[in-house]
């Protein structure tokens, strides 16, 4: 199955968004579910959230201010590829 750049692009986003998560709580990348939710599957607390959210900040480059408030909204690994790709977009 051919897959569309747009399709690659929200993988590879998807995928490092996983490997941040991983790199804060050791939890395997491969074992996070796109749609797992934070807070009810891999158990993060709101210091995680906040750690997490300067790292994909700082990973994609993205200087959203007030990222720390927007990712806490968000619920899932998708949710915030979704804002992420959003914001990418936007700046093209």
């Amino acid at each position: 199955m051919l897959q569309t750049a747009e399709t690659q692009d929200i993988q590879d986003i998807q995928n490092r968004i996983k490997r941040v998560i991983s790199h804060v709580t050791n939890i395997p990348a491969d074992s996070i579910a796109n749609d797992a939710s934070f807070k009810d599957d891999l158990q993060l607390d709101s210091l995680a959230m906040l750690e997490i959210a300067v790292d994909v900040d700082y990973e994609f480059r993205l200087g959203i201010q007030d990222l720390e408030d927007r990712i806490g909204e968000l619920s899932s690994v998708q949710h915030v590829a979704d804002l992420v790709a959003n914001e990418l977009a936007s700046r093209n």
